[in-house]
């Protein structure tokens, strides 16, 4: 059974809504993900930095 034209078109609609919705969801979890890594990374550098001075 094929589809229609008609039917091709809204699903591929349907699809395209579907993944956009998932970027605007996920955009932001990944920019916090990323910002959170490297406020750890920077603390971390920071830390043993400061460690031989501590003496």
């Amino acid at each position: 059974m094929a589809l229609s034209h008609d039917a091709v078109v809204r699903l591929t609609t349907l699809g395209r809504a579907l993944l956009l919705s998932l970027f605007v969801i996920g955009a932001p979890l990944l920019f916090a993900g990323v910002v959170l890594v490297g406020a750890l990374l920077g603390l971390l550098i920071h830390s043993a930095r400061r460690l031989p001075r501590r003496d």
